[in-house]
């Protein structure tokens, strides 16, 4: 397991140590703010952000009505097509949150600690989880970040 990284500056950019892998677990633990209308967790697959390196999960929970948690992805400097995920919504402003996301060979999984939450979001990048990956976060909120292999 790799050292936690505590109250990093927002927006976060960080190597994901090893890379990301089948079995590999991120997990992030934050806080948001209290007027933020969303964040947004980004797996990336490297650490540049203009021009953006291909991002392989984007992750975004939008507290504005209607509540709902984005998935999508970019690849060469294209947005994919969004999906969203709104009846159960685990997320309130200004509360903590704890979200293990796992790398499987052909989706990531996420779950919200404490939450019967379980989604998917099927990998879109056509590289796959081959050399360096980062993590970028960025929201308004105060968060630390791991990752282990399971």
């Amino acid at each position: 397991m790799d050292v936690p990284i505590h109250n990093p500056i927002i927006p976060y950019v960080g190597a994901i140590v090893g890379g990301m892998y089948s079995g590999q677990l991120v997990r992030v633990h934050g806080v948001s703010h209290p007027m933020a209308h969303c964040f947004a967790i980004n797996l990336q697959c490297g650490p540049n952000v203009n021009p953006r390196d291909d991002v392989a999960l984007h992750l975004s929970p939008i507290f504005s009505p209607p509540p709902r948690i984005v998935r999508n992805s970019i690849q060469s400097q294209q947005w994919g097509v969004e999906e969203s995920h709104g009846p159960c919504f685990p997320f309130s402003p200004g509360q903590g949150f704890e979200i293990l996301i796992i790398a499987e060979a052909g989706c990531f999984k996420f779950q919200m600690k404490h939450k019967k939450l379980k989604k998917l979001y099927k990998h879109k990048h056509k590289k796959g989880w081959h050399g360096k990956s980062s993590s970028s976060s960025s929201s308004s909120s105060s968060s630390s970040s791991s990752s282990s292999s399971e």
